[in-house]
């Protein structure tokens, strides 16, 4: 940025870096492209104009949606119950209701599972 960059350069179907960094939820970039000289234009032509602190918040939003995102994705996936590792896992063949990376995972866990496990089967 310190050279002769032109941070306002509309690329293809209208958008600018500004807009990329605001749609990917990059608030730092959004920030460091305001700071040299970015200005806020019309969104693909589409005549809408928003301040940079807008840019800044609709950045925070997609990042956080982003975050979301890797959150959901990490509880749907299997976890050991004893070292929290995503791996392939098997389910505790009593009663199912929990995973194990290993089998040493699942003897060092017996001890905390069993009683659920009673219940469970």
């Amino acid at each position: 940025m310190e050279g002769q960059a032109n941070v306002n350069v509309v690329a293809k179907f209208g958008v600018t870096a500004l807009h990329l960094a605001t749609s990917n939820g990059h608030k730092a970039v959004v920030r460091l492209l305001l700071k040299h000289g970015a200005t806020e234009m019309p969104i693909s032509g589409g005549g809408v104009t928003v301040t940079p602190s807008e840019l800044v918040n609709i950045a925070s939003r997609v990042e956080r949606t982003a975050e979301m995102r890797d959150l959901a994705e990490y509880m749907n996936r299997k976890h050991c119950k004893q070292c929290d590792k995503l791996a392939d896992t098997k389910a505790c063949s009593r009663c199912k209701s929990v995973q194990y990376c290993s089998r040493e995972c699942q003897k060092k866990h017996w001890k905390v599972h069993k009683p659920d496990c009673k219940t469970a089967a």
